[in-house]
């Protein structure tokens, strides 16, 4: 088992430095091989 990282919008700000605090926001999908993006319930 992975993790499949997928940038769909890019961020325009700042890179962090070190010990600053970022948010992220993000979805998380079950693997469903039976759909045809492996896409399951969130």
């Amino acid at each position: 088992m992975g993790v499949t990282k997928t940038t769909h919008q890019e961020g325009s700000g700042a890179i962090p430095k070190p010990g600053q605090t970022v948010t992220i926001e993000y979805t998380g999908y079950l693997k469903d091989t039976t759909q045809p993006d492996n896409k399951g319930k969130k």
